[in-house]
């Protein structure tokens, strides 16, 4: 299996499966991109997905910071995607120190849009952002237009759904987001720009 690692370099370098975790430093950070809660809170497939991968890429980056973002899709009243998945990553040991809660995106475009600028505040400088494999192109897509120099930025694909037919609808959705966010886009380009 082969795992990315941050190199000197270019940030990045690939390696094989490390025995110990990384000593990254804290100028690196995961970032889980959220998806809809069920409709009692709790984390649906494709979160779980999402954070088990990136619980394996924190273990191994001990000494990076984790950014779980995603805000309160189901209303004001409920709790946030990212409440939810810093409390499950905190179940399963990542130090609460390390959690980076953005809890007010409620779409892709907001969820690059408000982690570039709380990397940018926080001094981070490369983020390795964790997704499924269908909401990788989109995600990337705007997080790279809007970090703009200085910031790299990495995807990382947890495996899709499983069956023909979720993996078709997955697919479809995606497509479709992304004539939804034709304007998004521009947008994140002009920002990531100046």
């Amino acid at each position: 299996m082969s795992t990315v690692t941050p190199g000197p370099e270019t940030g990045w370098k690939q390696n094989s499966a490390p025995s110990q975790p990384e000593r990254a430093d804290r100028a690196f950070s995961l970032v889980v991109l959220g998806a809809a809660l069920t409709e009692n809170g709790s984390l649906p497939p494709v979160l779980l997905r999402r954070l088990t991968l990136a619980l394996g890429l924190a273990r191994r980056f001990a000494r990076a910071f984790v950014i779980v973002s995603g805000g309160a899709t189901q209303g004001p009243d409920r709790p946030s995607e990212a409440e939810v998945m810093a409390r499950w990553l905190e179940a399963q040991g990542v130090d609460r120190g390390r959690l980076i809660l953005e809890a007010t995106s409620l779409n892709t475009a907001q969820n690059a849009h408000h982690v570039v600028r709380l990397a940018r505040e926080r001094g981070i400088r490369r983020l390795m952002v964790v997704t499924d494999q269908v909401h990788l192109p989109r995600a990337m897509l705007f997080f790279r237009l809007r970090a703009g120099p200085g910031l790299v930025v990495l995807g990382v694909a947890a495996p899709g759904p499983e069956g023909r037919r979720a993996r078709v609808g997955s697919v479809l959705r995606e497509v479709a987001a992304f004539g939804r966010n034709a304007g998004r886009l521009v947008a994140a380009w002009r920002e990531g720009r100046s």
